[in-house]
Formats: structure tokens, C-alpha cells, sequence
């Protein structure tokens, strides 16, 4: 009786601590319901008229009233010169009917002479506000940011929108990705710096790519192409297009790519690479230290170009590993344009200096503290390996023609 006495006890007691625990928990004391926020998405931001000043532009995407599921946007972009980006929030309250939520922004925006300045000071509210995630993903705009998101795209697509579905949507591997976590990482790291995708407004006929816009000579579409290498926190040299794919092969972010080659005995081949992989390895010998990339790659072959006779099967195993050289000479080509840009620019975006300090951090303490003159003398060789997986239901294009005989 006195046991089960003290189990009710207990049982009075537990509840009573939960209840009164519950009047120390935070609520939604701050709430906001969803119809008095406006959701930010994209945030750009340039240098102000002032010295020191910032401008950001903040572009919202808030659905329609009466819209069907949210498919009907409507577009506030607004720019707002202050010395302080948390202030500006303030500055709003004065254009907006809503509250600004910052916890949507997806895309990150920063003006080219503003990186050429110096991003690090501006970087500091994005990792601080609890609002704003590492998520998020980072450009560097050639010219102003608030250029890029007054842009009006002919798709009547919201800036943000686009450049966020074209980053999370890609389908093929023609430029990285940086979030504003990753950039955090590597710039407290010694021998590595990181790269942040370039945006641009695209005038008609530009790289090779023509529409029609409402405007002659206005620009209706935005690009990414190309990086931007951020080295001391500041915006100090481009990659080209054929660097930029150099960097993506040897930093493991290529999942489809198509290539094509040179002709050969009349036929040119394009390929579509389905996969890739790339490892390095660190060696010293009497000569010195070594860094070399090993690439393997799987592709299909796309499309047969060419005018000579058609060819017989027993030709086809040949011409497929000669199509397999070609296309490992067209990405060791890349690689090496990249790493020469490396040595060239004395900045480690490659992460070599990283690598060997992972892998021998006995080396690395030999070289760290003259690693930019050590990497522009150290060999860097590529290797790439293609296999090529099929190549589709025919050997020969239709302009070809074989006999009988010759197939069997």
C-alpha cells in the first residue's frame, strides 16, 4: 500500500514539474501569418554612391491573390542605399506592406566591382542573421547585382526564379555551384580558395545564342558562365569558359557533358558523358614533390558526322577506342588550360595545397609557408580514361551505306 502511496506521488509530482515547465518554453510570441510576409528571394548587392555604403536589392516573389497555387507572381524589387545591410530592413517597412522574410532567400547576388572591393565585410549579416540559411547559393554579377534582377526576361520569369532554376535544375555541367556555407569553409582554410559562378545580362548574338527581343539592343536573358576566383576575400581573376570546365573535371563536378572531336579520316564524333570521377595522388622522390589527377569517365556516342564509306563491324571495336583517346585528349586539354591559369594567378582554387595537407601533412608543413611559389614549380599531371558505354542503335550516320556483307 505505502509502495503504490509513493508511485502516485511521483506520478503527481512529474506532472506537475511538465506543467509547470511548459510556462518557461518559448511560443510564437513573434508570428507572422503568411499573409502579412513577403517572402525575399534573391538579394543583390553593389557597391553605394557614398564610400562605404552598400546598395542592396532585394527581389520578392509574392503569389497573387485569387492566383491558382501560387503560379501567379508578383514582382517587388526595390534598391536601398544604407551604410549597414541589417538597417536596411527598417528602410522596408517604408515600401512594403509586409513583413520582409528573409528565410527564403535562395540566390546571393554580388556586384563585380564590389567583389573586386572586397566581399568579406558584406559577408558578415548572411552568417549571422539566424534568418538567412548556408544554403544559399552565391554569384558574382559582371557589372551591378541590381542590373542583373531589374533585368525583364521574356519569359516574364522573375530574375531570382530563373537563375535558381537553371542552378538547381541543370542538366548539364557547364557551371559550378557555391553556397554561401561552402564559401564560408574555405576561406578559413590554408591552401585552398574558392570560386563563385559568374552572371551575366545576354545581349542577342552573344556566345553564339540568338532570340529576338521586344527592345533592340536590350538584354532579355541572363548567362552563367565562366568564375570568379576570390582570393583574400577579394574578386581577383576570371576563368574562362574552357577553365571552367577544366576545374569542374577535376573537382568532381561533372555529371553530363557533351564533347565532340576532331575529324578524323573524314568523321567527327559527338559524345555525351554520362559520369566521371576524378582522384589525385601526392608523391616525392629525388626529383621533388608530384601531384597528379587521375580521370575516369563513361560516354555514348551521340552523333556520327562524316562522309566516308560506311563502316563494317569488324572496324567498329578500333574506331571506338580511337574515339575514346579523343575524347580523354579533349578533357586532359581542359584540365591543363585550368591548371595553368592556377600557376599563372598564384591562387590555389584547385585546393592542391589542400589535398597534400589531407593526405601528407608532413609535406605540407614543409611548403605552407611558401605554398604560391612552390605550386607555380610543382608538376601537376592529368590522365583521363573514356569508356564508351553504346552507341545508340546504329553504327553509321544515314548518309553512309554499307552491303550486306559487310554487316554480318
Amino acid at each position: 500500500m505505502e509502495a503504490k502511496n509513493k508511485k502516485k506521488i511521483c506520478k503527481r509530482t512529474l506532472i506537475l514539474l511538465l506543467i509547470i515547465s511548459l510556462l518557461f518554453l518559448e511560443g510564437c510570441w513573434g508570428k507572422k501569418e503568411v499573409e502579412q510576409l513577403a517572402f525575399v528571394m534573391a538579394i543583390g548587392v553593389d557597391q553605394g554612391e557614398k564610400p562605404g555604403d552598400l546598395i542592396l536589392t532585394y527581389q520578392v516573389a509574392q503569389p497573387k491573390k485569387g492566383g491558382q497555387g501560387g503560379s501567379e507572381i508578383t514582382n517587388w524589387t526595390v534598391s536601398i542605399e544604407t551604410a549597414h545591410a541589417p538597417v536596411s530592413d527598417e528602410q522596408l517597412y517604408q515600401v512594403f506592406d509586409r513583413h520582409p522574410f528573409l528565410g527564403t532567400t535562395k540566390v546571393l547576388i554580388i556586384g563585380e566591382d564590389l567583389a573586386k572591393s572586397g566581399i568579406s565585410p558584406i559577408i558578415d549579416p548572411f552568417q549571422r542573421f539566424y534568418q538567412f540559411r548556408r544554403t544559399m547559393y552565391m554569384l558574382v554579377a559582371k557589372g551591378k547585382a541590381r542590373d542583373i534582377l531589374n533585368t525583364k526576361l521574356r519569359s516574364d520569369t522573375l530574375p531570382a526564379l530563373s537563375l535558381l532554376g537553371r542552378i538547381e535544375n541543370k542538366g548539364v555541367s557547364t557551371f559550378p555551384v557555391t553556397r554561401i556555407g561552402h564559401y564560408l569553409t574555405l576561406i578559413s582554410r590554408e591552401g585552398q580558395v574558392p570560386v563563385i559562378p559568374l552572371v551575366d545580362r545576354l545581349q542577342p548574338g552573344e556566345g553564339g545564342i540568338e532570340y529576338q527581343g521586344s527592345k533592340e539592343g536590350e538584354a532579355e536573358e541572363l548567362r552563367i558562365s565562366g568564375v570568379g576566383v576570390i582570393d583574400g576575400g577579394k574578386l581577383t581573376s576570371y576563368l574562362t569558359d574552357q577553365e571552367t570546365k577544366g576545374y569542374m573535371w577535376l573537382e568532381n563536378q561533372i555529371s553530363i557533358r557533351y564533347i565532340s572531336t576532331e575529324e578524323m579520316n573524314g568523321v567527327s564524333v559527338a559524345v555525351k558523358v554520362t559520369s566521371s570521377k576524378a582522384k589525385y595522388s601526392v608523391t616525392q622522390d629525388e626529383k621533388g614533390l608530384h601531384f597528379n589527377y587521375k580521370i575516369n569517365a563513361k560516354a555514348t556516342i551521340d552523333e556520327i558526322k562524316g562522309t566516308q564509306p560506311a563502316m563494317p563491324i569488324e572496324d567498329w571495336a578500333g574506331f571506338t577506342k580511337d574515339v575514346e583517346k579523343m575524347i580523354a585528349q579533349a578533357i586532359e586539354k581542359e584540365c591543363y588550360s585550368v591548371i595553368s591559369k592556377e600557376k599563372e594567378v598564384s591562387s590555389d582554387f584547385l585546393g592542391i595545397g589542400r589535398h597534400i595537407e589531407q593526405n601528407k601533412p608532413s609535406i605540407w608543413k614543409e611548403v605552407r609557408s611558401n605554398w604560391k611559389n612552390t605550386l607555380q614549380e610543382l608538376p601537376v599531371e592529368v590522365n583521363a580514361e573514356v569508356t564508351i558505354l553504346n552507341s545508340g542503335v546504329e553504327r553509321n550516320n544515314p548518309n553512309q551505306s554499307v552491303s550486306s556483307s559487310e554487316t554480318k
